[in-house]
C-alpha cells in the first residue's frame, strides 16, 4: 500500500474533491497525508486524514484583515498584491516542502493543478506524482489547452500572447521565480518537466 502526500490549494472547491479522493484511497488500504497551511487542518482531520502544516499559523482575524486589504486595491496594485501572494506561497512550499515530505515518509504525491510548486517538489524528491484538475485542465498554466486557444488569426495570436503573459502560462514573475529556484537546485526550467519528469497521470 502507498503513503500518498496530497498538495491542495486551500479553498473549498479544491480541498473538498481531494478530501473525497483521499477517503477512497483510505478505504482501499492506503495512507494519506495532506500538506497545507494550518488553517485547514481541522477540516482535513475531521475526515480521518493525516495532516502536516506548512508555513506559520495565521489566525483567521489576520487572514480577514489581509483579505479586506486586498479588496480595497484595484488595477495594477491588486495584480501586484496577487502575484506577491502567489510567489510567497510557492516559495514557502518549495522551502519547507522537501523536508516535510521526506520526514513524513510519503512515496507518491497527489497534487492539485493549481499548486505550482508541486511538480518541482516531486522532481526534487524523485517521487512519482498524479495531477488532479478540479476545473478546466490547463497543465498548470504552462500551456494553454487547444480547445480554449484562439484560432491562428492575427487577433488570435494577439489573444494567445496575452494568455502567455497572464496566469494561464506564468511567463511573468511567478514562473521566473520558480525557474530561478529550479536552477539553484540543478533542475531544468519548468517547461521541460513533461519530458524529464512527467506525471503518472493527469
Amino acid at each position: 500500500m502507498s503513503h500518498f502526500g496530497v498538495l491542495s490549494y486551500k479553498s473549498t472547491g479544491h480541498l473538498n474533491p481531494l478530501i473525497a479522493l483521499s477517503r477512497q484511497l483510505i478505504d482501499r488500504g492506503h495512507r494519506v497525508t495532506f500538506f497545507q497551511k494550518q488553517e485547514v487542518e481541522a477540516q482535513v482531520r475531521q475526515h480521518g486524514l493525516e495532516f502536516v502544516p506548512i508555513g506559520p499559523f495565521r489566525h483567521s482575524s489576520a487572514e480577514d484583515g489581509r483579505t479586506s486589504g486586498q479588496s480595497s486595491l484595484s488595477g495594477i496594485a491588486a495584480l501586484r498584491y496577487g502575484i506577491h501572494r502567489i510567489v510567497g506561497d510557492m516559495e514557502m512550499f518549495l522551502r519547507e516542502g522537501p523536508t516535510a515530505l521526506a520526514r513524513a515518509g510519503v512515496d507518491t504525491l497527489i497534487m492539485d493543478e493549481i499548486v505550482l510548486s508541486g511538480p518541482t517538489l516531486a522532481e526534487l524528491l524523485r517521487l512519482p506524482y498524479f495531477v488532479i484538475s478540479t476545473s478546466v485542465p490547463h497543465n498548470f498554466g504552462w500551456t494553454a489547452p487547444r480547445r480554449i486557444s484562439p484560432r491562428p488569426t492575427f487577433f488570435g495570436r494577439v489573444q494567445n500572447a496575452l494568455l502567455h503573459v497572464s496566469i494561464l502560462r506564468m511567463r511573468g514573475p511567478v514562473r521566473r521565480r520558480l525557474d530561478r529556484t529550479r536552477r539553484q537546485a540543478g533542475l531544468e526550467p519548468i517547461r521541460g518537466i513533461e519530458k524529464v519528469f512527467p506525471a503518472l497521470a493527469h
